[in-house]
């Protein structure tokens, strides 16, 4: 019973309770499931009919999108015929414009742009060669930089490293110290990170300072902050209650806190520390004034140090402690405690676990690495600004080496450019035209002189046919001289012959190879024309330098005049065909440029177009697919049947009534909420509740039948105790009553019987009290060892005669009795057990007479034998076991 109860309060009814609250998850995580169902239903029959809409709409709209494209691809062909026709116009225009003329400025456009391109290049190099002087000059004041700073940035890394020596030297020993003190630091993890760590200030062994010249008071102070010398002390109560809050914060130990907003401490009477100055003058002192700490740890340390003196012997101790002035408790330096009541505490300390002085060193220490950090942060700094200041340096320098690179190889490019090249070759050749048209018109003065010498001879030669003897011999020798003249004026033609020969091949190479100077070139032609003419002309003048020189000279000079007139014409009608081609060019580009610009729109309006029926396509392939997916999906089976009713008005599906962005929305914070519920939720718990709740009802359903067999138990007792004591009575009378005439019959006129003992019942056992002479015993040691014999037989065999047994087997009972008693007892079972069988085992021939057959045991020859005889056989006697 106690078990089922135990089970079913220690185990059942908390984990059905448990079971409860997990199956009120279970039951809203139903619902929840059940309205994300039901979300998701309506969205999948809303993108059902909007697929389904815009697959209709788009099939509706795609053939009007068919033909606009259709009408203008066919507008945008025909512009584009229209356009190779006239392209095909301006090509022919222009090859005629070529060939009339226009490889002239072709060429001088080439040469415009080869200008172009040289000043550009040039124009480059005088930048690279500035941006060169630049960044060499930047270099320079880099390299005065880097002459300085290298030596700097040495001796700051040297600086840095000493430093860092000294700074690891401290650490060392402050790790050294704080071993020393580890189990007095004070240390905590903010969990919930609510506490500011300004208000938790720190043990009070780090916030006090003992000046130098009091130092050989630690002892004394430390003794006398005992271990309030460790307590942590806080802003206020509540950082400290939030200190003590093992849900927020985890302590490295047991922690004493002292709150500055709530501790307070007695008031010190001044006129006490005057009286014990006055009683130890030099010797006393208050603990407080020994100390150095911020201010507002004032009433802490009150309450720490108190109303404390500090005396340097212990006399002067007992002095101010036990005078009716001070009554103050005092501290010597060795640490020895004087109490005005009276008691004194000390003797010998461990100087070397001065825990006080330990954290005294600890705190410089502190102190010290923490200025140490701070100057070796400013190296650090330092030695990064200067290696900021170099990496500057060595980046200009590479950005110089970058740009000379960049100047080299601009000016091979200049010097390997064809066109460059050309430009160079164009001024040289410019050039010489220059000089050999400086020598062609000192050409033309020496025929003009000729010209002056011919005149002046023909004037001499009308002298000659009038003085004609007078002036032969003179003639003949002028003559011979003009003759030499003639010879050296010869050999310079033919040179200037070579010389025009020359230009005339310069000028075929450069139509070949440059065709932009045609300009130059004609009126090169016209000079090589003339020097042509003129050579003829000299030529003429050689054979027949008297008669024909004048004529041709005239002749010469008529033709050039004609041809540069022809030229001149020829030019003009030229120019005039080129500039009906160029307006008739122009009215075909016009055309040709609203033709492209249409074409372009046509372009703009037909991309637009595709792009829309691109798009269309994408999304009406994307609803179909969706519209395919949602109806192969065997879960959206009642789609088909409840189609009809998407987007009816006042309907199920009524989706005018209802933000789909809104529904989407809630759908995710559903199904997030349906995971994270999903992770801890038990799918079990239904069927575990269930289980439990039978196993709880079988339970209390076997308490209550327990009880009630409990009860029907506890009536059955009480029966059975009533039928017990009943029947104990009747057999207690009747043992009692059969007991004493047994015993009457075994010890003839004696009597025996059973009484409860004295204030118990029956239940709680008999007593046997023998009758001897008419004198009842009041205990059985009175009786002899025969006599309590004939008891306990006399006791068991009323017990025997109440339930009778069909045989008894008694081993020498009687080996304790005399012979009458045996014979007594012979006969009483022979008289009294007339309805069982007795077998006896008696030595003795009182017992032998009132048995029915006796058995005989002896040895006989070393073997064990027995013998049987009747009732009627006389008297067995002799030594044997019967």
């Amino acid at each position: 019973m106690e078990e089922i109860q135990n089970l079913l309060h220690t185990e059942i009814q908390p984990k059905l309770a448990s079971l409860r609250d997990k199956k009120r998850d279970y039951l809203e995580f139903q619902k929840l499931e059940t309205e994300l169902s039901q979300i998701q239903c309506f969205l999948t029959a809303y993108d059902y009919w909007a697929c389904s809409n815009k697959v209709t709409n788009f099939e509706q709209e795609s053939s009007e999108l068919k033909n606009q494209i259709m009408e203008h691809e066919q507008l945008e062909k025909r512009l584009k015929d229209e356009n190779v026709h006239i392209a095909n116009m301006i090509e022919t225009l222009a090859a005629k414009k070529q060939d009339n003329g226009g490889a002239f400025y072709k060429l001088e456009a080439e040469v415009k742009e080869l200008s172009k391109e040289y000043a550009k290049i040039n124009t480059q190099v005088d930048l690279k060669a500035s941006s060169i002087k630049e960044e060499s000059d930047a270099l320079k004041a880099m390299e005065k930089i880097e002459k300085m700073m290298v030596p700097n940035v040495d001796a700051l890394h040297a600086t840095r490293a000493i430093q860092q020596e000294r700074v690891n030297g401290l650490r060392k020993t402050l790790q050294k110290i704080e071993k020393d003190i580890q189990a007095h630091l004070f240390h905590y993890t903010n969990h919930a990170r609510t506490i500011d760590p300004a208000d938790v200030r720190g043990i009070v062994a780090e916030l006090i300072q003992v000046p130098p010249e009091h130092l050989e008071s630690v002892t004394a102070i430390e003794t006398c902050a005992g271990g309030r010398l460790y307590n942590v002390i806080v802003s206020t109560d509540s950082v400290g209650a939030k200190l003590l809050d093992s849900n927020q914060t985890k302590l490295s130990k047991r922690t004493n806190l002292i709150p500055l907003n709530k501790i307070t401490s007695a008031n010190i009477d001044p006129s006490k520390i005057k009286s014990a100055k006055e009683l130890a003058p030099g010797k006393v002192e208050l603990a407080l004034n020994l100390l150095q700490f911020e201010a507002d740890l004032l009433n802490a340390m009150k309450f720490v140090f108190g109303n404390t003196l500090i005396c340097k012997d212990s006399s002067s101790a007992k002095q101010v402690t036990f005078s009716q002035n001070v009554r103050m408790r005092s501290v010597t330096l060795d640490g020895d405690i004087y109490e005005p009541s009276g008691t004194l505490s000390g003797g010998s300390r461990n100087k070397s676990s001065n825990t006080l002085a330990k954290f005294q060193e600890y705190t410089k220490l502190r102190k010290e690495l923490s200025a140490e950090e701070k100057a070796l942060e400013r190296l650090s700094e330092e030695i990064c600004s200067a290696e900021t200041v170099l990496g500057e340096y060595q980046k200009a320098e590479k950005k110089l080496e970058l740009a000379t690179h960049e100047c080299a190889l601009l000016e091979k490019q200049i010097e390997s450019n064809a066109n460059s090249q050309a430009i160079f070759q164009v001024e040289n050749i410019q050039k010489e035209i220059d000089v050999e048209t400086q020598r062609i018109e000192d050409s033309k003065s020496a025929v003009a002189e000729l010209t002056e010498r011919c005149k002046s001879l023909e004037l001499e030669m009308r002298k000659f046919s009038t003085h004609k003897e007078e002036t032969l011999g003179a003639l003949k020798k002028e003559i011979q001289e003009e003759k030499k003249a003639l010879v050296e004026e010869t050999k310079k033609i033919q040179a200037e012959e070579l010389k025009v020969q020359t230009l005339v091949q310069e000028r075929i190479q450069l139509q070949q190879e440059m065709q932009t100077f045609e300009t130059t070139e004609t009126s090169l032609k016209a000079t090589i024309s003339g020097l042509m003419a003129e050579q003829e002309a000299l030529k003429e003048k050689q054979s027949n330098m008297k008669v024909r020189i004048q004529h041709k000279f005239l002749l010469i000079t008529l033709l050039n005049q004609d041809i540069i007139k022809s030229m001149e014409e020829k030019l003009s009608m030229e120019r005039k065909t080129m500039l009906s081609h160029d307006t008739e060019m122009q009215a075909f580009e016009k055309t040709l440029k609203s033709n492209q610009k249409k074409i372009a729109d046509q372009a703009g309006v037909l991309m637009r177009l595709r792009t829309e029926f691109e798009n269309g396509s994408i999304e009406c392939k994307k609803a179909a697919s969706l519209l395919k997916e949602v109806t192969n999906n065997p879960e959206n089976a009642w789609i088909s049947d409840l189609k009809t009713q998407f987007g009816v008005d006042g309907g199920r599906f009524d989706f005018a009534k209802h933000n789909i962005v809104d529904l989407r929305k809630k759908v995710v914070q559903l199904t997030e909420r349906h995971k994270a519920t999903s992770r801890t939720l038990d799918r079990t718990v239904m069927e575990q509740f269930d289980r439990i709740e039978k196993k709880e009802s079988s339970l209390v359903t076997k308490i209550s039948t327990v009880m009630k067999d409990k009860n029907k138990i506890e009536e059955t007792i009480d029966s059975l105790e009533k039928y017990k004591i009943d029947k104990l009575l009747k057999t207690w009378e009747k043992v009692s009553h059969d007991f004493g005439l047994i015993f009457g019959d075994l010890l003839p006129g004696n009597s025996a019987k059973l009484t409860p003992a004295d204030g118990k019942n029956i239940g709680s056992g008999l007593e046997v009290q023998v009758c001897l002479g008419g004198v009842w015993k009041e205990n059985l040691t009175e009786l002899s060892g025969g006599q309590r014999s004939l008891v306990a037989l006399s006791l068991i065999l009323a017990l025997l005669q109440f339930k009778p047994a069909p045989m008894y087997i008694l081993d020498e009972v009687d080996s304790a009795l005399d012979e009458s008693h045996t014979q007594n007892i012979g006969q009483l079972l022979k008289n009294r057990f007339k309805g069982a069988q007795f077998i006896l085992v008696s030595l003795k021939d009182g017992m032998y007479t009132n048995a029915n057959v006796l058995f005989r045991t002896k040895f006989r020859d070393g073997v064990s034998t027995i013998e049987r005889f009747a009732q009627n056989n006389s008297a067995i006697k002799g030594k044997g076991r019967t």
